[in-house]
C-alpha cells in the first residue's frame, strides 16, 4: 500500500520553471472540485465576453494570425472586444492569481537540488525575500499560463498514471 500512496502523492505535484529558468516552482494539482470551480468561473467570464446577438464561432479563429483573417472576421473580433469590460478581465486575472497562490508551495534556485518553502502573495506590498514571499504579479504571462495549465490538467494526468500503477 505504501508504494501506491507514494505514487499518488508524487502524482499530485508538478514543477515549472519561471524567470527564464532561474527559479523552479513546485506546486500541487487542483482537486477535482477546485478544477471544476476554476473551470466554471472561467467559463462564466468567457460567456460574458462572448455574449453576442450574432453567434461567433471561436474555433474558426484558432491557430490563425490576424493577417490571415478576412475583413468580416476582424470586424467580428473588434465588436466582441468592445464589449469586454475591465472588471471582467480583472475578475479573470484575480481568479488565476488566487489559483497560483494556492497551488505553489516550494521553490528551488539550484535546479531542484534543494527546495525551500515559498509563499506566492496577492499584493506587491506583501512580498518579502526574507520570508520567501513572492508577488504573483511579477510572474510573467507565459510562466503564469504554464503554472495554470499544470495545476488544472494535472488531475487528469494523475488519475491516468494511478490507473496504470501495478505493484
Amino acid at each position: 500500500m505504501k508504494e501506491i500512496l507514494k505514487q499518488a502523492i508524487e502524482a499530485t505535484k508538478f514543477e515549472v520553471s519561471i524567470f527564464g529558468g532561474s527559479l523552479i516552482l513546485q506546486g500541487r494539482i487542483l482537486s477535482p472540485s477546485e478544477s471544476y470551480a476554476a473551470g466554471v468561473s472561467s467559463s462564466l467570464i468567457a460567456a460574458e465576453i462572448a455574449t453576442d446577438r450574432t453567434s461567433l464561432d471561436f474555433k474558426k479563429f484558432e491557430g490563425k494570425k490576424i493577417d490571415d483573417l478576412e475583413e468580416n472576421e476582424v470586424n467580428q473580433l473588434l465588436q466582441m472586444m468592445k464589449r469586454i469590460r475591465p472588471e471582467t478581465l480583472n475578475s479573470l486575472s484575480e481568479n488565476q492569481n488566487r489559483i497560483i497562490c494556492r497551488v505553489i508551495n516550494f521553490a528551488s534556485s539550484d535546479n531542484g537540488s534543494t527546495w525551500e518553502r515559498i509563499h506566492i502573495v496577492m499584493n506587491q506590498g506583501q512580498q518579502d525575500a526574507e520570508q520567501s514571499k513572492l508577488w504573483v504579479g511579477i510572474i510573467g504571462e507565459v510562466d503564469r499560463q504554464n503554472i495554470l495549465s499544470k495545476a488544472l490538467q494535472g488531475h487528469k494526468e494523475a488519475s491516468e498514471k494511478l490507473a496504470t500503477f501495478r505493484n
